[in-house]
């Protein structure tokens, strides 16, 4: 069976950006670890090595409700050392598991200012990506 963390990513304090965590502690499911950060670091890496699968959990204006997409190694890392991005630390961790599949799944967010709760519309979204991220991770369980 595939080992699979899930990786919740955000500021809690920043209404919406805090979806990547309420997502992680709303996601239901027995055969996944799950961990919350609120920026990448590459202390996540040794964390990751350790997976089959990553899948990142992150709040984002690009998209209209959620997007899921499959994580590729970049060629190029970002040389500044006091910000890293969720591609970078995916990259730097396949180097030692080759074999680790990564996932971004980037879910819309409305409002970011200071307060401790997220945006209706951010719930509504999230709702939806926890189901479709439980109907993705049945079938690789099942392979």
């Amino acid at each position: 069976m595939k080992t699979i963390l899930l990786v919740g990513v955000g500021n809690e304090l920043r209404a919406d950006d805090g979806l990547g965590i309420k997502f992680v502690e709303d996601f239901k499911y027995d055969q996944i670890e799950k961990i919350v950060i609120n920026y990448p670091d590459f202390d996540l890496i040794d964390k990751i090595v350790k997976f089959d699968m990553v899948i990142f959990v992150d709040a984002s204006l690009d998209v209209d409700c959620f997007s899921f997409e499959k994580m590729e190694s970049v060629e190029k890392l970002s040389s500044f050392s006091h910000h890293i991005s969720l591609e970078n630390i995916f990259s730097l961790a396949k180097y030692y598991n080759s074999n680790l599949e990564g996932y971004i799944l980037k879910i819309r967010g409305y409002d970011f200012s200071w307060k401790n709760e997220l945006s209706s519309e951010c719930i509504k979204n999230m709702n939806k990506a926890i189901e479709f991220l439980k109907n993705f991770i049945d079938r690789k369980i099942k392979l």
